[in-house]
């Protein structure tokens, strides 16, 4: 009977300890999986309404959007509240170079992530190397 108590114990344990480290999953971790973004700025410079470039992040670790001018595709990971990004692949269509130059900008800061955050108002930022950095607002796809 003792030996019964104990391994029902230590499976209750086991169980509750499982569902405790599922449970406490990331804020941020939760607020990019499966979310859309606008970017409004690159650098601290404000995005107009006519360039466009968007930030969808899957469950499944695929970073997909439009990057001002082209669509482009990767993976991510988080790991240890860091946001890695995979070698990021791109569509290659020629655009204005206005918007060529901002979509160099953009893929250079994902390609270079140091960090991100969830700021209080609820927008994205991702800092890349060099005080580099893109803010988006959250969607509704």
């Amino acid at each position: 009977m003792k030996m019964y108590i104990r391994s029902t114990f230590v499976s209750l344990f086991i169980s509750l300890m499982l569902n405790a480290c599922a449970a406490t999953q990331p804020e941020e971790r939760r607020q990019l999986a499966d979310s859309h973004w606008t970017v409004i700025s690159l650098n601290d410079s404000v995005v107009t309404s006519d360039a466009v470039a968007t930030l969808n992040f899957s469950a499944d670790g695929r970073l997909a959007g439009k990057a001002f001018c082209n669509n482009y595709m990767t993976q991510y990971q988080l790991v240890d509240k860091k946001l890695e990004i995979s070698q990021i692949a791109s569509t290659k269509m020629a655009c204005e170079p206005s918007l060529m130059r901002l979509q160099s900008q953009f893929l250079g800061i994902l390609h270079n992530v140091t960090d991100y955050s969830i700021l209080p108002d609820g927008s994205l930022l991702i800092r890349g190397e060099g005080d580099k950095k893109i803010t988006a607002k959250p969607v509704t796809p």
